[in-house]
């Protein structure tokens, strides 16, 4: 009476015997409130009905976007101002070209392409793309020299 577990598995026998017989359909409503009180005993949580899980799955997706749109607002923000420095706090050069999207950075102690490229575009990997566009700047791109500005694509 009070063990849904085995009631589950009366019920589940009752259907396999008679799965149309005259007590069916009150069976797997039976059926449904045990698995829920079965479910809530093992996890030890409270019940939440259909229609709260949909409107905290929406609520959730609302506040998902919100927090995206924020995100792309400040993101787009940073972009347009101005700044004096890079990703990392070290001095880069405000100038932007609109149509290719590049800026510049003053070449720090220390620096390589390869460090610069993780600073704007997370991977180290990119390092060519920045050498292919100061290819006038950069004689050899293991001497970088402290100063020199590069345009970075």
């Amino acid at each position: 009476m009070h063990d849904p577990l085995h009631a589950l598995h009366h019920f589940k026998r009752y259907l396999t015997l008679a799965p149309t017989g005259p007590h069916a359909n009150e069976v797997k409503n039976f059926m449904k409130k045990d698995e829920l009180a079965l479910g809530t005993s093992l996890s030890g949580d409270s019940v939440v009905s259909r229609a709260e899980a949909a409107r905290l799955k929406n609520e959730n997706l609302t506040l998902r976007k919100e927090v995206e749109d924020q995100r792309s607002r400040l993101h787009a923000t940073t972009e347009k101002a101005p700044s004096s420095s890079g990703p990392d706090g070290k001095t880069e050069g405000a100038s932007k070209k609109a149509a290719g999207k590049s800026r510049t950075y003053v070449v720090r102690d220390g620096d390589t392409l390869a460090s610069i490229s993780r600073k704007f575009y997370k991977t180290s990997g990119r390092w060519k793309k920045i050498r292919d566009a100061n290819r006038s700047v950069v004689d050899d791109p293991g001497k970088l020299k402290a100063g020199q500005t590069l345009t970075i694509p």
